[in-house]
């Protein structure tokens, strides 16, 4: 470590674990014995002085979430079951949907201290807020689906039809495992395109170190070691016609900075059907007012809420 890092991190210590431990400390007063939650807190203190902190905690939380894995390799939480890949990061994956989530948190988590635990290191966000939320039987649309996390919970506990886009060749046979596995393949269908402006094939840049940040954008920004592979993209719009689609509640997109084309491609689901959104915002610096002016042009309807490093919207559909 050179001097100059090495006092950075003596004397500013990461903001974010400074915001993780003072949660933490809340935590402490309703669970005050617990080994869990000391290790936790060590952990944070001790990255908060080095310049190692994210991979420090990153090791520690995946083997937190990966430590009830059986012999297949198959992890249980929560009642869902997943398979793994050694180069996916599931804990910032987990934590984002699960652990942020209030309602999930509230209504779903068999552990409830491990759950605000882990709240604690929470990144992007949830995708539900009390205006936008699943409910039961909805049909919904997962773009960015990697290894399914969102649409299994999505499918066991709210019953609902899962559209699971993931074009990345080698994530496929997971997405489709876990599926299976969790007996969700009635309500789950794994759809292998990218969702974009239009229908196309182009290249697919693959982040050897997490293979769940591929992206079509070919920006070092996203990938700085990759590989590439060829898929083909998809409009929102036109494959909801060719597969009869008869109706679109929700739509979650995490999508590495294509989010703006997904939306682009959807303006026929947009003004027609309305669904609600929960839309990353954070891959590229113009995301927030890009995303929600194609929303507006599409439906001037929509209500867009703007928290953490997502896009809600909605239509209110009582007026």
């Amino acid at each position: 470590m050179g001097v100059i890092t090495g006092l950075k991190a003596r004397f500013l210590p990461n903001g974010s674990l400074r915001r993780a431990l003072k949660q933490l400390k809340e935590i402490r007063k309703e669970y005050p014995s617990s080994p869990l939650l000391e290790e936790t807190i060590s952990i944070v203190r001790k990255a908060m002085y080095t310049p190692y902190s994210a991979a420090l905690i990153s090791q520690y939380l995946q083997k937190l979430l990966l430590s009830n894995v059986d012999e297949d390799g198959i992890v249980t939480i929560d009642g869902l079951k997943f398979k793994t890949l050694e180069n996916f990061i599931f804990c910032g994956e987990y934590i984002d949907i699960f652990s942020s989530d209030t309602d999930i948190q509230n209504n779903y988590s068999f552990n409830k201290e491990f759950h605000k635990v882990l709240s604690a290191f929470k990144d992007e966000g949830p995708y539900q807020i009390d205006s936008v939320f699943l409910e039961e039987n909805e049909v919904v649309v997962d773009a960015g689906s990697n290894l399914g996390i969102f649409a299994l919970f999505a499918a066991k506990h709210k019953k609902c039809k899962v559209y699971a886009f993931e074009p990345n060749s080698e994530i496929l046979p997971v997405l489709n495992k876990n599926i299976s596995i969790n007996n969700l393949n009635e309500l789950i269908t794994p759809v292998p395109f990218g969702l974009s402006h239009s229908d196309y094939s182009t290249n697919f840049f693959v982040n050897n170190n997490n293979i769940g940040g591929a992206t079509i954008l070919p920006s070092k920004t996203f990938v700085e070691k990759k590989d590439e592979m060829t898929i083909t993209c998809v409009s929102l719009d036109n494959w909801v016609k060719k597969n009869k689609i008869p109706r679109i509640d929700f739509i979650k997109a995490d999508i590495e900075g294509a989010e703006r084309f997904l939306l682009q491609g959807a303006t026929e689901v947009l003004r027609e059907m309305q669904p609600k959104l929960a839309i990353c915002t954070y891959h590229l610096s113009d995301d927030p007012q890009v995303l929600e002016k194609i929303v507006k042009n599409a439906n001037p309807n929509y209500v867009i809420i703007h928290f953490g490093k997502k896009m809600y919207g909605y239509v209110n559909k009582d007026k």
